[in-house]
């Protein structure tokens, strides 16, 4: 399970906001890696926390990109709109 520890690992590194080794606190604006909205994160209490994503749909974007999504973004990869469907199963 290598692979899913490589996935949480990086999870863990997006909902730190890990800038110069130090883990920001509060809201930080971010770009949207997809399109290039602007938009607040807030780590590890930030909404992206509510949506439900697959591990399928999270290996995903962990594949494809180096930092959050938007709102936007990050509820179409949810619903299954971008990227792997909810069914898709894990490679």
């Amino acid at each position: 399970m290598e692979g899913e520890r490589g996935i949480d690992r990086s999870i863990s590194k997006r909902h730190h906001g890990i800038a110069g080794g130090r883990v920001l606190r509060g809201l930080v604006d971010k770009v949207c890696e997809n399109c290039s909205a602007i938009f607040a994160c807030g780590g590890y209490q930030c909404w992206c926390g509510g949506l439900e994503i697959t591990r399928s749909q999270m290996k995903w974007i962990a594949e494809r990109f180096r930092d959050c999504l938007c709102p936007v973004c990050l509820k179409k990869v949810s619903t299954g709109e971008l990227g792997p469907r909810i069914s898709d199963p894990i490679d």
